[in-house]
């Protein structure tokens, strides 16, 4: 495992004037054209489903949510009812990710779809 490390900083050390480059141009082509301000950046949240990150609204976490709360429940079968409700995989859920025009049940844990969300955009 350290070997690939190394030899990953090494690639990253040694390229990073064409990383710098791809960035300067990136940049620049920004600059020039102001309606291409932003790339559309995806997040994956299980089982070879991805989706914008512009478009999600809210992240629930199931696992802290306790029975006695209807308004999840509530929530979920009118989403059901809509036919706007998607699991994800047959796992246990852990969250619910609220998109606008979807509703996901996902088996990753909320903290870290929030961590997916909160990455640091170079763009």
């Amino acid at each position: 495992m350290r070997y690939k490390q190394r030899k990953i900083t090494q690639f990253l050390y040694y390229n990073k004037h064409i990383i710098l480059s791809f960035y300067d141009i990136i940049l620049k082509v920004s600059r020039r054209f102001p309606g291409i301000r932003r790339l559309k950046v995806f997040i994956h949240i299980g089982n070879d489903l991805s989706i914008l990150k512009s478009s999600v609204t809210a992240v629930v976490n199931l696992e802290t949510v306790l029975p006695s709360q209807k308004d999840v429940a509530d929530y979920l079968n009118s989403e059901d009812e809509r036919g706007r409700l998607q699991y994800v995989t047959e796992d246990i859920p852990k969250s619910l990710v609220i998109t606008d025009d979807k509703t996901y049940v996902c088996s990753l844990s909320a903290g870290l779809i929030l961590n997916r969300l909160n990455q640091m955009e170079i763009f």
